[in-house]
């Protein structure tokens, strides 16, 4: 009997909580579950025998975990970024490049006197020395820094930057010299007889001459090409003969003259030369231009040639 009234004791114990779940009011009484983790209440219905059991049941039932997770990250970004460069670079280069083919000139005398026309400066002459032969001709440096002076046995004297590098002084001639030029460099140069022999010094190189040929007048001077690769020689009725890479300008073998051509000499570029007369008229050829003379002047002595000035 006991263990029947005990067996019936649990039945009616779960029939009551059976009925209590079944229930909508009975389970709304029972206690309310709160989200976000939190545990269910504890039923307080039922038998105190059967409460524990029961009880156990209503947590393990009512026991909801809600969880809700909400994670917003909004992150917004904006980055401007405005460069602005402006570079203005103007680079204006003028080059003007004057070739000054008619820059000046010296003319010398036959004591040696020196006479400089446009740039050409003075560096000193033998007007005041005693000469051997009389002076016939002369040549400039390429820098116009200086000039030889050339006499008729040969002798020659350097002034200013100009070096000596020879002459036919002591050398027996079958013909008087009677002009001179130098090579570019400045190293050397070249002596011309009224015969048109022509003899070398220095860096100075032959290449060819008149000394052969019959002329219809004696030569009288010369000038080099700015190449040095060639030259000019020039008689004293204004005949002019061209060797090497020189070319020929023209000449006053044709013309009639108040007096006869000394001397002769050229343009920095090669491309023109100019003649000169005892009297100091000047003649130009080619691209020289015509910077005055002594054509009307009174002179101690007549002029005997003539050299450009840079």
């Amino acid at each position: 009997m006991k263990a029947m009234r005990r067996a019936l004791t649990i039945v009616a114990g779960v029939l009551a909580a059976l009925l209590v779940l079944s229930s909508p009011v009975l389970a709304a009484g029972m206690g309310s579950g709160t989200s976000g983790g939190d545990t269910g209440g504890t039923a307080r219905y039922g038998p105190a025998n059967g409460g524990g059991a029961l009880s156990a049941i209503a947590a393990a039932t009512q026991t909801q975990t809600r969880t809700r997770t909400r994670t917003g990250t909004g992150t917004q970004t904006r980055t401007r970024t405005r460069t602005q460069t402006q570079t203005r670079t103007r680079t204006r280069t003028r080059t003007q490049t004057r070739t000054r083919t008619s820059a000046g000139y010296w003319l010398t005398a036959r004591d040696g006197g020196v006479f400089s026309f446009g740039p050409g400066g003075f560096y000193g002459s033998t007007g005041a020395m005693h000469l051997n032969a009389a002076i016939v001709g002369m040549t400039a440096m390429p820098t116009a820094k200086g000039y030889w002076l050339v006499a008729s046995d040969g002798g020659v004297f350097s002034f200013g930057s100009a070096g000596f590098y020879g002459s036919t002084g002591a050398m027996h001639m079958n013909a008087a010299i009677v002009g001179m030029t130098a090579t570019p460099t400045g190293k050397g140069y070249w002596l011309v007889a009224s015969d048109g022999g022509v003899f070398s010094f220095g860096s100075a190189r032959f290449y060819g001459s008149t000394g052969a040929m019959h002329m219809n007048a004696r030569m009288v001077g010369m000038t080099a090409t700015p190449t040095g690769k060639g030259y000019w020689l020039v008689a004293s009725d204004g005949g002019v003969f061209s060797f090497g890479s020189a070319r020929f300008y023209g000449s006053t073998g044709a013309m009639h003259l108040n007096a006869a051509i000394v001397g002769m000499t050229a343009t920095p570029t090669g491309k023109g030369y100019w003649l000169v007369a005892s009297d100091g008229g000047v003649f130009s050829f080619g691209s020289a231009g015509y910077l005055g003379g002594e054509g009307g002047a009174a002179l101690n002595e007549p002029v005997v040639g003539i050299a450009p000035a840079a």
